[in-house]
């Protein structure tokens, strides 16, 4: 008879993943919903990652959201930004107001030490009588 013991191989337990640092997207999934929830229309945009003339990336700090493409270091102005268990809430200053006005929100949906999905759903960027009620974009990144 074989007895093997798991006393002493137990693994350490390891910090949660951080959502600060850099992160390539490797895709943006769009999706247009219906009014009762089925798809109307997905589209899945591919991005390739590293030293790239296409690609992009964000940093996170503990506050902040900048998002960058490609090599020519472009960038969109860092945005502020609150986590509440899954949910990032982004926000700007406007001119001449000291107040973060909201821009929008996205629930994490996958964090680990390498990878990130984030899912935003919003509100169709149609006119009334728009064929679609909302759509979401998932956003998928590896980490650098």
């Amino acid at each position: 008879m074989l007895l093997l013991s798991t006393l002493g191989c137990s693994k350490k337990d390891e910090p949660a993943p951080t959502l600060e640092g850099t992160w390539d997207i490797t895709a943006i999934v769009t999706t247009q919903y219906y009014a009762d929830g089925t798809t109307r229309y997905q589209n899945t945009a591919t991005f390739p990652v590293g030293k790239d003339i296409n690609a992009r990336y964000v940093t996170y700090t503990s506050t902040t959201m900048q998002a960058f493409f490609g090599l020519n270091g472009a960038s969109t102005p860092a945005i502020g930004y609150t986590r509440s268990g899954n949910t990032l809430s982004f926000s700007i200053i406007p001119a001449g107001s000291s107040t973060p006005a909201p821009v929008g929100e996205s629930a994490i949906t996958l964090l680990t030490a390498t990878e990130l999905t984030l899912l935003a759903k919003g509100p169709a960027t149609q006119p009334a009588g728009s064929p679609y009620d909302y759509s979401t974009n998932e956003t998928h990144y590896m980490r650098r």
